[in-house]
């Protein structure tokens, strides 16, 4: 088999130092704990196939196509290896060979397609096109965004794999944690952007906090913010959650324009919560550049103050 485009990546793949920084910052690996979902995994699996040590199976191809794009693996790769550039050109090699991709991408569920083409237009990377009264999927154009999800109107659009970010798991782990009885100091979820955040996190206070016993609120990262809809945020509410904070990028800093889109939905769900009668500032949104622990601590601090004087919900003001 031949890989065109892999092939001017070897001295890059042969870069790699094995140190294995990109483990704790890839959401992929931390939600499996896999070696061939980490970015150093990957660029060994890319290795044995340009070089044939590994076989183009739908197994390896499932591997190649499982990045959620976030790059926090590049932004901590001592040797500069441009990992989605080099998966990319991996993926473009494997759909030439005529291989079915699976991992990460988005598809239409089903044929039932209303053709509103709110995906279509929607996609910041061009990866949906309207083709013969059909909406065809870029699997190389596509990184795993999903953008378009929250945007279907037949709910017909889907990610193959999310790992732990995508929408149905964020909603079950935010509502396990209200919900059980051995937390009943559980008062707030915070929704945090794997772009933003995730890093501080690793490194950060926060991560012994949330360690502590019955804290009060809890921190689910998403893969984009924009991918995050509004029934989450309105489920955590539902579940009697004092408070909802969701933390997106600055706007000229977000790679998939999700901040924009987090921004109008919190605004949205706002506005909701204002005609039936609840404080608007249960929910809100920040947006604070990747890797700063320290301004994410303070913010969500007090954000929680301010929710500790507004009470539960329906009190202090609040109408049900």
């Amino acid at each position: 088999m031949e890989f065109e485009r892999l092939k001017k990546w070897e001295y890059k793949l042969n870069a790699c130092i094995r140190c294995g920084y990109c483990y704790e910052f890839c959401p992929v690996y931390r939600s499996t704990r896999w070696e061939t979902d980490s970015p150093r995994g990957k660029l060994i699996l890319l290795s044995g196939l340009l070089h044939g040590e590994i076989e183009a199976s739908d197994e390896t191809t499932d591997k190649v196509f499982s990045c959620l794009y976030c790059k926090q693996c590049e932004g901590v790769c001592s040797s500069g290896i441009p990992f989605t550039e080099i998966l990319s050109d991996a993926r473009a090699d494997l759909v030439d060979l005529g291989i079915d991709p699976t991992g990460t991408i988005s598809y239409n569920e089903s044929s039932h397609c209303a053709m509103c083409l709110s995906c279509v237009r929607a996609c910041p990377h061009e990866a949906r096109v309207l083709d013969e009264n059909r909406v065809v999927i870029d699997p190389t154009a596509c990184q795993s965004c999903g953008i378009c999800l929250d945007v279907c109107p037949s709910i017909n659009t889907r990610l193959g794999k999310e790992f732990d970010a995508g929408p149905e798991m964020l909603q079950k782990q935010a509502v396990e944690f209200l919900s059980a009885a051995e937390k009943p100091a559980a008062k707030a979820i915070v929704f945090a952007c794997n772009w933003s955040n995730v890093p501080g996190l690793v490194t950060s206070q926060i991560d012994s906090s949330m360690q502590q016993p019955d804290p009060e609120y809890k921190v689910l990262v998403t893969a984009c913010a924009g991918r995050l809809p509004a029934r989450v945020i309105l489920s955590a509410l539902e579940h009697n959650a004092w408070g909802v904070l969701v933390n997106g990028c600055p706007e000229d800093e977000c790679e998939h324009h999700g901040s924009r889109e987090a921004a109008k939905r919190v605004a949205a769900v706002q506005k909701l919560l204002g005609e039936v009668g609840v404080n608007p500032r249960r929910v809100q949104y920040m947006e604070l550049s990747r890797g700063d622990p320290q301004t994410f601590e303070r913010k969500v601090n007090e954000f929680m103050d301010e929710i500790r004087k507004l009470g539960p919900p329906f009190q202090h003001g609040d109408q049900p």
